[in-house]
């Protein structure tokens, strides 16, 4: 009976260590996930406000903005 008990218990204590350590992936997935789908921090910098006075010049004066070395042509 002593034998019986130990092989079922070693069962029962496989099955929990398994799905404990599927529960535990398929949350380590879930975060990465959320992760990935987070947009990226974009600093507005000197671009992205050549871009935002493209698309309505009227927002600022354009004369504040500086040509960088990319604009300029060669």
């Amino acid at each position: 009976m002593s034998d019986q008990k130990r092989k079922k218990f070693l069962g029962i204590s496989s099955i929990v260590f398994f799905l404990s350590a599927l529960a535990g992936l398929l949350v380590t997935l879930f975060f990465i996930s959320r992760i990935a789908d987070q947009p990226e921090v974009v600093e507005f910098g000197q671009e992205d406000r050549e871009i935002n006075l493209l698309a309505d010049p009227a927002s600022e004066d354009l004369t504040e903005v500086t040509p960088t070395a990319e604009a300029v042509p060669q």
